[in-house]
């Protein structure tokens, strides 16, 4: 199997440290009492932030945030284990939009564990083209809108759905995982059917 692979919120802990930090920022920095919109993935979104506020939080904690990051449990043993079945492991992420440089710090990481990818696409925030092109036969990621949209061109998805993910309805092509021991067992399941 071709599996894709996110990074942040699926190989390692980086959202759930952003959300966290978002969290106290918003209300001790900005002095927000109410939520904006708590179903938003994005937390910009999430609290009403203005460009600014996004701005000078993405400068003052993305680089601290993503260097404190671990990888997630499970992880390097589950991908490991995937890459010696003989799947083809690749990353396909957002990483990088705003910062290049933040690209560095998890190849770094990614190194560090010895994790091995195939390919890397760095800065795709609308994944579907490359899931096609590159003929991607399952996608981990935990953004709710990137599985749905997948899932409804047909292409299998296993959402990482985090504390904070809002729930989406699985169907043949969708499929809530929580953990890398539960992805491990939904992919198991994927090539005996």
């Amino acid at each position: 199997m071709k599996i894709g692979v996110d990074i942040d919120g699926v190989l390692i802990d980086f959202e759930e440290r952003l959300r966290c930090k978002a969290e106290i920022f918003d209300y001790i920095e900005r002095k927000h009492v109410n939520v904006t919109n708590n179903d938003d993935y994005w937390v910009q979104n999430k609290y009403g932030w203005t460009e600014d506020e996004w701005s000078f939080f993405q400068k003052e904690y993305l680089f601290e945030l993503t260097k404190e990051s671990c990888v997630k449990p499970g992880a390097k043993e589950i991908l490991k284990l995937l890459k010696q079945e003989g799947n083809e492991l690749v990353v396909i992420s957002a990483r990088g939009i705003d910062f290049p440089e933040m690209i560095t710090l998890v190849e770094e990481k990614i190194n560090q564990e010895n994790i091995i990818f195939d390919k890397y696409y760095w800065k795709k925030i609308d994944k579907l083209q490359i899931c096609k092109d590159e003929k991607i036969d399952i996608m981990i990621d935990d953004n709710p809108d990137t599985c749905y949209k997948l899932s409804k061109n047909n292409i299998r998805t296993l959402y990482f759905k985090n504390i904070y993910g809002k729930e989406i309805p699985e169907n043949n092509y969708l499929t809530q995982v929580y953990d890398w021991g539960n992805i491990y067992r939904k992919l198991k399941m994927v090539e005996e059917v």
